[in-house]
């Protein structure tokens, strides 16, 4: 929360920080995205519009049902509202049937 205050804050070079250890690493450039306002690039990738607005409102999801979440939740709350948690679809198919044709030929194996 101290980083969010600062800012003149532009660019954050960051790895192998023990307050992340407990995140999937997958989020851990969206939370530092939500969380810090300010900052243009992170870890030396550029941060776009669309980039940011993604990361606010994943980190809203992601504090939503937390005792204690970091002051940029309430922030980012006011901003995108109360959002529904994103479905999570697998489409990995259970079995799968190929038949496979050469030359208009059955191929059995």
């Amino acid at each position: 929360d101290r980083l969010g205050a600062m800012t003149a804050l532009l660019e954050l070079n960051c790895a192998g920080l023990p307050l992340w250890e407990e995140v999937l690493e997958a989020d851990r450039r969206k939370l530092t995205i939500g969380r810090l306002q300010s900052i243009q690039k992170l870890n030396r990738s550029p941060i776009s519009d669309e980039e940011r607005q993604w990361a606010e409102r994943f980190l809203v999801r992601y504090y939503s049902q937390s005792a204690a979440p970091p002051a940029a939740y309430t922030r980012l709350r006011t901003k995108h509202g109360d959002l529904q948690p994103l479905a999570e679809i697998c489409l990995t198919p259970g079995k799968a049937f190929v038949d496979v044709f050469f030359e208009d030929e059955p191929l059995v194996g």
